[in-house]
């Protein structure tokens, strides 16, 4: 999956990509857990995306962490 982004991002935009990833997985887990809910917003986008993309994304997604196994977050800072 990040071969696929390196292809059209550079290092600092994918470690850009990854840092506002992670601050939104931060705020939706904590919101979670706090109880908090959508303020009338959809849950889910009302747009529904064509069958074969989301079975491809899903298969090779999961190919790829099969044969590899978790990849490491880059850090802003760089490689320790």
């Amino acid at each position: 999956m990040v071969e696929c982004l390196r292809a059209d991002l550079t290092d600092g935009q994918l470690v850009g990509l990854t840092e506002m990833t992670a601050v939104e997985n931060l705020g939706s887990r904590t919101n979670s857990a706090l109880g908090l809910r959508s303020q009338g917003l959809k849950d889910h986008c009302g747009v529904p995306r064509p069958m074969t993309d989301r079975l491809d994304l899903t298969a090779a997604f999961a190919a790829h962490r099969t044969v590899t196994g978790p990849q490491p977050v880059a850090s802003a800072a760089g490689p320790a």
